[in-house]
């Protein structure tokens, strides 16, 4: 769990509601450098939604910029929280 992840995540992120509690699910899971990998199942369990509705908004948080996926086929996809992260990161 990164402490660092999850405090950017509630100082500068933009999202609300269900996106923010992913993101912050996913920030739980992440080093100091934003990358995580949690499952999809256990997203939809922390977050209390349904898998395709956890889908949607991982999507939603890609256009905005504060999430990119590095899809993997057969795998865990692999998730970077971009909030407060800066060009030297």
């Amino acid at each position: 769990m990164s402490i660092k992840r999850m405090t950017a995540v509630w100082d500068q992120s933009r999202a609300r509601g269900a996106q923010l509690l992913l993101l912050l699910a996913i920030a739980d899971n992440a080093g100091d450098e934003g990358l995580a990998w949690p499952g999809l199942e256990e997203l939809a369990q922390r977050t209390r939604v349904k898998k395709r509705a956890v889908i949607g908004q991982i999507e939603k948080l890609e256009q905005t910029g504060e999430l990119r996926v590095l899809r993997r086929m057969g795998k865990h996809n692999y998730y970077i929280v971009d909030v407060g992260l800066t060009d030297v990161d």
